[in-house]
């Protein structure tokens, strides 16, 4: 069940796989993964290049994959420290989402995105159009039209570009980049599961309310909600079962532990971040959440002396992708 370290590649089947069929490692994932932990996500050459030894490249396959990233624009790099950029700056707004969501009361109605011309886009742009509107927690109704509870953000200034959870106009204005031309639907009420979009329509704010039963019905359709519950307990387990070898600073503990915390921020950050209205009973997101800030602490502890020397002062250290 556990995955191991996916790469900030996006198409994960054409990874390279290690003898045991997981993704491989590559320098490049380890600096990603550790400037996403980062807060600020930023470190010097010297301080990556330690840390990547630990995973087993030498400073030179280091410095070449930090010289590869800033040609790439995913780092910047100035007096010797490494930022993140771009689209990894992006990925980790997402992942900190994920890790500790801003949602607000839910009154029933969804966010709509209907995305004019999709058929038509090339098909490298459609899948990369998918997996971005799939980071913004939207779940694909049909083809061309995406939609979510209109339950994230800060009620109090809910369209903030730098709030974490996504008002309806912060969410327009990134979408506006990702699919131009695209309509944003904020306050649809839907009818069924299936209606709010009927015979090449668009859904209108305000038009009759769903019942409890439709929406649910509707949130289960979007999401595969069984199976991440499933995989969350799994990824729960095997934190648990990890933890006394971390502690004990057992031989290969850090890699390890590095692939696991991966996995369990990928899988918040596939968290849809539903109203509790429209969850399975017994859901585990916060119970997930819960456990990986145990499971951190415990690795930013055997990571800190060799990432950044012991008693170097304090700082958020994480495995993160």
């Amino acid at each position: 069940m556990l995955q191991s370290l996916i790469h900030v590649q996006q198409d994960r089947k054409a990874e390279p796989r290690d003898p045991a069929g997981e993704p491989a490692l590559t320098a490049r994932s380890v600096v990603a993964s550790l400037l996403l932990g980062m807060q600020p996500p930023q470190l010097s050459g010297q301080r990556l290049v330690r840390a990547a030894e630990v995973f087993g490249f030498s400073e030179g396959a280091t410095r070449v994959a930090l010289s590869r990233m800033v040609a790439g624009g995913e780092l910047e790099v100035a007096a010797g420290l490494y930022t993140l950029s771009g689209s990894l700056l992006a990925r980790q707004r997402r992942q900190e989402e994920g890790r500790f969501p801003v949602v607000r009361p839910w009154d029933g109605t969804w966010l709509v995105v209907v995305v004019g011309g999709s058929g038509r886009r090339p098909a490298a742009e459609r899948a990369s159009l998918r997996r971005q509107l799939s980071g913004l927690r939207l779940g694909e109704w049909r083809e061309g039209v995406w939609a979510r509870p209109d339950n994230l953000g800060n009620p109090d200034n809910p369209d903030n570009p730098d709030n974490p959870g996504r008002g309806p106009a912060a969410a327009l204005a990134e979408l506006s980049r990702l699919a131009p031309g695209a309509t944003l639907l904020s306050g649809v009420r839907l009818q069924d599961a299936t209606g709010a979009v009927d015979g090449g329509s668009t859904p209108e704010a305000g038009s009759a309310a769903a019942s409890p039963s439709v929406s649910r019905e509707l949130a289960a359709s979007l999401w595969d909600l069984q199976a991440w519950a499933a995989a969350a307990d799994g990824l729960r387990a095997d934190m648990a079962a990890s933890l006394p070898g971390l502690a004990a600073a057992a031989p290969g503990a850090i890699p390890r532990a590095f692939r696991l915390a991966a996995s369990v921020v990928r899988q918040l950050r596939d968290d849809p971040l539903l109203p509790s209205e429209l969850l399975p009973p017994g859901w585990s997101g916060d119970g997930l959440r819960e456990a990986y800030d145990r499971y951190e602490r415990a690795f930013q502890g055997a990571l800190r002396p060799i990432l950044l020397g012991t008693g170097a002062g304090a700082g958020s250290v994480g495995p993160w992708t």
